[in-house]
């Protein structure tokens, strides 16, 4: 009981954030079909078959960002709101964590509900509303262990979080949301089955995948994550606490 009022109180907080500033709102619902439309655009002109990847790839991608953004990052930021000094002291930062990714998941879903309209306007919803929000669902839980590997990254090197774009960015070009993987010299292509992402973009786009490694790599990140996080608290508590990071 008590840990489920601990994680209502959170998920209230980020609601409460986000609902003073409603322009947040209203560009989740434009933004993301006009930052990633354009390459399923230019994709659909070039193959019927390529604009379904690619759409895929984009949104996935596209969720990939918001889990960097609110949680990865969103544990810096709440940091310096103040607002994570309080949880911190009531709760452990991995249920914090895991509170946050839930958030996350369900603006991912209102983000894909209305990126789904705008395609059906512009004719490129290659794909149906219902596999958008089951890809939603399942693809959060992978993408929680890699945020939490970030998060922890993040804590414990303070400037690493100013390169978050950047990572997501490389991130999406590696895992091939815009070109498949297989088009990469080999080498990259090491380094791109080394990310989530690229699994789950290969196997919602219907390619058979190496489910074993996929969920190997998954739990391996996040308990690497968790390593860190431990590490991070253990060192903000013998310098003085989370006010002196």
């Amino acid at each position: 009981m008590i840990h489920i009022r601990k994680f209502i109180a959170i998920l209230k907080y980020s609601f409460l954030i986000d609902a003073s500033y409603m322009v947040v709102w209203l560009n989740r619902i434009v933004s993301p079909f006009f930052f990633i439309g354009p390459y399923i655009l230019l994709a659909d002109n070039y193959s019927v078959n390529v604009g379904e990847y690619v759409f895929v790839g984009m949104i996935i991608w596209f969720w990939f960002s918001q889990f960097m953004f609110g949680v990865s990052g969103g544990i810096i930021q709440e940091i310096q709101d103040g607002f994570f000094q309080e949880v911190w002291h009531v709760t452990s930062t991995i249920f914090y964590l895991c509170t946050k990714s839930v958030y996350v998941m369900f603006e991912s879903i209102y983000i894909s509900i209305f990126f789904y309209i705008i395609a059906m306007v512009f004719d490129v919803a290659k794909i149906s509303l219902s596999k958008i929000l089951l890809m939603s669902l399942y693809s959060s839980v992978y993408l929680f262990g890699f945020s939490v590997l970030f998060s922890g990254i993040f804590l414990l090197i303070k400037k690493a979080n100013n390169f978050n774009y950047i990572i997501q960015t490389l991130v999406g070009i590696l895992s091939g949301n815009s070109i498949r993987v297989s088009k990469f010299p080999v080498i990259i292509q090491s380094v791109s089955y080394l990310l989530p992402v690229t699994y789950l973009i290969k196997v919602n786009n219907g390619l058979n995948i190496n489910f074993l490694f996929f969920n190997f790599l998954s739990i391996l990140y996040l308990l690497i994550g968790i390593a860190l996080l431990k590490y991070s608290e253990s060192k903000m508590r013998r310098t003085g606490g989370i006010d002196k990071w």
